[in-house]
């Protein structure tokens, strides 16, 4: 692109475009006013940051949807103690502590799940909505590697109950010995038949 010096500063030099156009550039060894310059844009440069920048576009969404869909942790929300004759359910939920996926773990569930939109709440969000169905007395098993997380998952979910004339009882546990425990109860396999995204 071609140009012309009008005006020559200390470091910089004034140029206007033919295409209307002003900007600076550093001065030139023998540039004077009135000068005609030839300028070409670095085009490998505009190239690379047009390239970055469309693979921040492209690229962030798919590692956000990934990122939110992998599993941190299960709740097992029981009403009652006995999870064979009382209704219970898997929450799964991601390291952002929002459900991602929910089931009934027997018959009783499936009636209290109906019509539940959890996916996407909070844990707390959820469990709210879930004890709201239930009776007095809840049995909530949490199942998550990172101990520290599940404590805090139980305390907030602690918080919750306290606001309700509920009576919790809380576990916590590995995801190993959780899905020990689920394939020992039965619940496993109705757990897989009966998952649930929505």
């Amino acid at each position: 692109m071609k140009g012309v010096i009008v005006r020559i500063g200390k470091k910089k030099s004034v140029v206007m475009f033919n295409n209307g156009n002003i900007r600076t550039i550093p001065n030139l060894p023998n540039g004077q006013m009135g000068t005609v310059i030839d300028v070409s844009y670095n085009r490998r440069k505009f190239i690379f940051w047009a390239v970055l920048a469309f693979i921040l576009l492209v690229c962030f969404p798919i590692v956000a949807i990934e990122a939110y869909s992998v599993k941190a942790g299960y709740i097992q929300i029981t009403n009652g103690e006995n999870e064979q004759t009382n209704a219970s359910i898997e929450l799964t939920y991601n390291y952002f502590k929002r459900v991602i996926s929910f089931c009934p773990l027997n018959d009783f569930a499936v009636t209290p799940l109906a019509g539940m939109k959890l996916r996407f709440k909070s844990i707390t969000g959820a469990y709210q909505s879930i004890i709201e169905t239930f009776g007095d007395t809840v049995v909530v098993r949490i199942a998550e590697d990172n101990l520290v997380n599940a404590k805090e998952i139980e305390q907030s979910l602690g918080a919750v109950s306290d606001n309700r004339e509920l009576t919790i009882k809380s576990e916590l546990y590995t995801i190993a010995l959780y899905r020990k425990a689920l394939e020992e109860s039965g619940a496993l396999e109705f757990s897989a038949l009966g998952k649930q995204d929505d």
